[in-house]
């Protein structure tokens, strides 16, 4: 039972993890930004933080997972991904496709490259 608390947790830390960071950095560029908003290279900048973001979520998630973390880290990749397609769905005809795209696909990759980094990482230790 404990282990399956700690895997859940290690699970809603990494998008926890996310969503947080993505959230404060998206506040912090309006912010800094705010005639900026929705223009392309605002939107790509948006891009690379939010996919650099879904790889410390993959690596947490990593490493606070009990045993397999990289099944918890796909049980991550599966929740974001689908975090990213009903989020996609709400910006349909507001944002760009290319960016609805982009914020789906990309993390997934750099999600797993995160978790196999934290897993790399605790082998060699």
């Amino acid at each position: 039972m404990k282990n399956a608390i700690r895997s859940v947790l290690s699970v809603f830390a990494g998008s926890l993890t996310y969503f947080l960071t993505v959230l404060a950095t998206t506040y912090l560029v309006r912010l800094a930004l705010p005639e900026s908003s929705g223009t392309t290279p605002i939107l790509i900048v948006t891009i690379v933080y939010s996919v650099i973001f879904s790889g410390l979520g993959g690596y947490i998630t990593a490493w606070l997972s009990p045993r397999a973390p990289m099944k918890h880290v796909m049980a991550l990749t599966l929740l974001l991904l689908l975090g990213g397609l009903a989020s996609a769905l709400q910006l349909n005809g507001i944002m760009p496709r290319w960016f609805q795209i982009a914020l789906v696909a990309l993390p997934i990759p750099v999600i797993l490259f995160g978790g196999s980094l934290r897993k790399a990482n605790k082998s060699l230790a």
